[in-house]
């Protein structure tokens, strides 16, 4: 059966997010920052492709958090 896009992304950023952890507990930056970012985007698009807006905004408010984080 053909998967959807959306579940890859969900999936993918899903992944991406679980490495932005593990780099988190390891305190390698600023790589942990820019993966948590990219899956926070990901899962950003996903709830606006499932129109889930409470999905939409707390994907957007974490991704800006890190990106605040990394111009810092």
């Amino acid at each position: 059966m053909k998967q959807k896009f959306d579940w890859w992304l969900k999936w993918i950023s899903t992944t991406v997010l679980i490495v932005g952890a593990l780099l988190t507990s390891f305190d390698i930056t600023p790589w942990n920052k820019w993966f948590s970012f990219v899956g926070n985007f990901g899962w950003m698009i996903v709830g606006y492709m499932w129109k889930e807006m409470s999905l939409v905004i707390i994907s957007m408010v974490i991704s800006i958090i890190y990106i605040i984080g990394v111009i810092q």
